[in-house]
């Protein structure tokens, strides 16, 4: 995984904060369903169980894991769509 984050255009979701009845990693999965194959998409949490499910969720799908970056107080996780879900 390396540093390829400035020259990748990616769908954001940021789930910084959000605290609802839909588990807010719900909102990553169905922007993931609804990119078309090869989409870059850029999950944006303040949680360190989000990450986890996210990267559980991800290789459970056969879809890619890109990179992972803890930033102050929050990560980004970047994962390419490789084939139709």
């Amino acid at each position: 995984m390396g540093n390829f984050t400035k020259d990748v255009k990616s769908v954001v979701v940021d789930i910084r904060g959000v605290s609802c009845c839909m588990p807010p990693v719900g909102e990553f999965i169905i922007e993931m369903r609804q990119q078309p194959k090869d989409a870059v998409i850029e999950l944006l949490t303040d949680k360190k169980e989000d990450v986890d499910e996210v990267l559980d969720w991800i290789k459970r799908v056969h879809q890619e894991t890109l990179s992972v970056i803890e930033e102050t107080g929050y990560w980004r996780i970047f994962a390419k769509k490789v084939s139709n879900m």
